[in-house]
């Protein structure tokens, strides 16, 4: 069985579950902001990605690592 009889369990505003501060609402709102950070990120890096790879293939050049004693038009 689940739950308890009315009034057990831990008293109401019971501070011992934020002992690290890990579960505080700041805490959990910051870490969400974190991720969307990084989320925008890496859409980001991945649009810059992208719009390179469509660059060098309109170029029809390839990439200076695959090729070092070629000379590239700067």
């Amino acid at each position: 069985m689940h739950g308890g009889a009315p009034g057990s369990g831990a008293p109401r505003k019971n501070r011992n579950a934020f002992k690290s501060g890990f579960y505080t609402r700041e805490e959990i709102e910051q870490r969400r902001r974190i991720q969307d950070l990084i989320r925008q990120s890496n859409k980001f890096c991945s649009e810059i990605d992208e719009a390179l790879a469509r660059k060098e293939s309109d170029n029809n050049l390839p990439l200076k690592d695959q090729t070092d004693d070629w000379n590239y038009p700067d």
